[in-house]
C-alpha cells in the first residue's frame, strides 16, 4: 500500500564536510534557510549543523564529495533516507549560492509532492 508523504514525519538534514565551518557559518545557513524552512513549516522539519551536530541526531551521515555550499539528505519515519545523487550534486558546483537554494527548495518539494 502505497502511503502518501504528508502522513509521515519528515526531517531535512542540512551539513556540511567543510572542517572550516564554524558556528558563524552555520548561523547564516540558518538564516539563508529560514523562508524555505518557514514555507515548508509542518511537513518537514529542517535540522541545520556541521557535520558532527547533524550526526548526533541522525545516525549516520554521508560524506559526498562535491564543492556545493551545503549538504542534505531527507529522512522519514519509515528510515528512509533521500539524497540527491552525485552526478545531480555536480552540476551545482559552479552555480551560485542562490541558484543552489532555488535547487534545494525545489528538490524537498519534489520529494513532498512524490509518494513513497
Amino acid at each position: 500500500r502505497i502511503k502518501q508523504v504528508d502522513q509521515l514525519e519528515h526531517h531535512v538534514g542540512v551539513y556540511t564536510d567543510d572542517p572550516a565551518w564554524g558556528f558563524d557559518e552555520v548561523k547564516q545557513l540558518k538564516e539563508e534557510l529560514a523562508p524555505i524552512a518557514a514555507r515548508f513549516a509542518g511537513k518537514i522539519t529542517f535540522f541545520v549543523g556541521d557535520k558532527a551536530e547533524v550526526s548526533t541526531k541522525f545516525e549516520e551521515v554521508d560524506t559526498i564529495n562535491a564543492k556545493v555550499p551545503f549538504l542534505f539528505f531527507i529522512s522519514n519515519k519509515l528510515d528512509r533516507k533521500y539524497t540527491p545523487d552525485l552526478e545531480e550534486l555536480k552540476q551545482w558546483e559552479d552555480k551560485s549560492r542562490s541558484e543552489y537554494l532555488k535547487y534545494f527548495e525545489t528538490y524537498v518539494d519534489r520529494y513532498l509532492s512524490s509518494s513513497i
